[in-house]
């Protein structure tokens, strides 16, 4: 008799509510001066990328997510966990059109979020940082 093949997940997957991150609650955000979970960085023109920044003593790991991936990929809480217990700053954000950012993610392109990353290492980081990434992060 024939074998019957596993249905095939839909690409990319379906998100169910349990697997997107929610913001964080207001109690938790808090300026880019001391850090904090979902703020955001208002570019030149006028949309706002959505990002977390946890600053330390040590120099900042700015985590770089994939293609259309989110700052909370599966990557996220490994690195982050690591930074905090090395005490290195920590700074993720969502691409232009891409998670909680602004903006349209079909004009969303890799030079668009690469000058909108230098814009947030000068104007929110503003120290030393290590770049790592993921697919097209990478």
């Amino acid at each position: 008799p024939p074998s019957r093949a596993a249905p095939m997940t839909p690409f990319p997957p379906r998100l169910s509510a349990a697997s997107v991150r929610p913001s964080p609650p207001l109690s938790l955000r808090m300026d880019a001066q001391e850090g904090g979970m979902g703020l955001t960085h208002e570019c030149s023109d006028g949309v706002k990328i959505t990002y977390d920044f946890i600053p330390a003593s040590n120099p900042t790991v700015m985590y770089l997510p994939g293609l259309l991936q989110t700052r909370y990929d599966s990557k996220f809480n490994a690195l982050q966990s690591w930074c905090k217990r090395n005490n290195y700053g920590y700074f993720v954000a969502d691409y232009y059109g891409c998670g909680q950012s602004g903006g349209d993610k079909n004009k969303g392109c890799i030079s668009r979020w690469t000058t909108d990353t230098i814009n947030m290492i000068e104007g929110v980081i503003k120290g030393p940082v290590i770049l790592c990434g993921s697919g097209v992060g990478g």
